[in-house]
């Protein structure tokens, strides 16, 4: 079976697991994170696509983002650092928690992760790199469930 080029790029991301391990650490700040303008955001229960990160700007260096697109309660998306490679995980969300385990072509296994949105900053818009982003990784799961 020939994958596309996208999908087969995601097999040279054996750190997979472990970049998405910082949201099991606790490394994304503070309780405080995420306060600011609550009542004039999405809600993240309802179906869209969602942008969180450690700040409150978008594309910011060495800062980490979690981008995903809830439907019918699944959730697809990718944790990542601007202008550095990406890891694609896929799952569910309960309240203000993705649980979500790592896609990856090619990898062994894979690594189940929480994700607390509540320590993140809800980002509103979501650029044209994040939506590539996000297309990639709904590529990569339709591709994982069809081998």
């Amino acid at each position: 079976m020939n994958l596309p080029a996208t999908v087969k790029m995601l097999k040279i991301a054996p750190f997979v697991v472990l970049s998405l391990a910082f949201v099991n650490l606790d490394l994304l700040g503070a309780d405080v994170l995420a306060q600011q303008n609550r009542s004039t955001q999405a809600d993240p229960k309802a179906d869209g696509s969602y942008l969180y990160g450690e700040s409150p700007q978008p594309n910011q260096i060495s800062k980490k983002y979690v981008v995903f697109q809830r439907q019918k309660g699944k959730v697809v998306g990718a944790v990542y650092s601007p202008h550095s490679e990406f890891s694609c995980f896929t799952g569910s969300q309960t309240n203000n928690t993705l649980d979500v385990k790592s896609v990856a072509v090619g990898e062994p296994k894979s690594g189940a992760v929480k994700i607390n949105l509540s320590k993140l900053h809800q980002i509103n818009s979501i650029s044209t790199n994040e939506q590539h982003i996000l297309s990639m990784c709904k590529q990569a799961t339709v591709a994982l469930t069809n081998r």
